[in-house]
């Protein structure tokens, strides 16, 4: 048997050895999930597209349990420990897992090839999943995924956090290629969005483009020389020419010659002394 095969399925062997009815596989490239015989409703949740969600009591009446709490407390262990094994690590726990087999009673050796018969189902299936999804229509792509989005938009708080610690988890100990594959699919779907995007309007684009208006000059102060329309003077949308912008800066010149001469009528009113009230 090869050694790899070994190693990769030793971190179930020391926790549901002796439960035949728990079997522990991979799902979501490389991230584990639970057989279906153990909890279908949270493998259905899992696998995107192979299954639609089923009820969720079972599953949360099975989280109850202490027991297969811990189970899976260890079998989480297991996964973490063959996925930062070293080729040298991976290869004496083949050995280990060899010998072990090897003292297993009949009925433990068919419970042993039931569950690994039940994990070669899962990743050819998953193989099937991947072929499939890449070979679809975009319609039927997008049809998939508004059922992913209302799995988990119906889903439980229970199902939630466990993928969203599958996610971190799968994040944490991607592999390169896989890290390149995530940012693939996150530039195309942030292009896809930008191409859905509808246009900017035109007047957003250009806010500088809207005169200030001065406020009402005092009534003994002249008020400044006429400007020149600036909405006829608004530069094309091919950018500013030169000459806009000196028609502006004359603009705004005139604009601050008035407000000094306002502000100068307004400080010489401040300042003369009050007038005696005639008798």
């Amino acid at each position: 048997m090869p050694a790899v095969d070994s190693s990769a399925s030793h971190g179930s062997d020391a926790v549901d050895g002796h439960t035949p009815g728990l079997g522990l596989g991979w799902s979501h490239g490389g991230v584990p999930g639970l057989a279906p015989d153990a909890s279908s409703a949270q493998r259905s949740y899992e696998v995107s597209g192979v299954s639609s969600p089923m009820p969720g009591e079972s599953a949360a009446v099975v989280e109850t349990s202490p027991a297969v709490t811990q189970r899976r407390t260890e079998a989480q262990r297991s996964r973490l420990r063959r996925m930062r094994a070293t080729p040298e690590a991976r290869k004496a726990e083949a050995e280990r897992s060899k010998r072990r087999r090897e003292q297993l009673t009949p009925a433990q050796r068919q419970a042993d090839a039931e569950r690994r018969a039940r994990k070669r189902q899962r990743a050819e299936e998953r193989a099937r999943n991947r072929a499939r999804r890449a070979d679809v229509s975009p319609e039927s792509r997008e049809r998939e995924v508004q059922r992913s989005r209302d799995r988990r938009k119906n889903a439980t708080e229970l199902q939630r956090r466990r993928e969203a610690q599958r996610s971190r988890e799968r994040r944490q100990h991607a592999s390169e290629e896989q890290v390149l594959r995530e940012r693939e699919r996150c530039r195309r779907r942030y292009e896809a969005k930008k191409r859905q995007k509808p246009p900017s309007v035109e007047t957003d684009a250009t806010p500088d483009e809207a005169p200030w208006q001065p406020p009402a000059p005092v009534e003994d102060t002249p008020p400044p020389p006429a400007s020149t329309d600036v909405v006829s003077t608004a530069p094309s949308r091919g950018g500013v020419q030169p000459a806009d912008l000196e028609r502006r800066s004359q603009q705004l010149l005139h604009q601050q010659a008035g407000l000094g001469l306002q502000l100068q009528s307004l400080y010489a009113s401040l300042a003369a002394p009050p007038r005696p009230p005639r008798g």
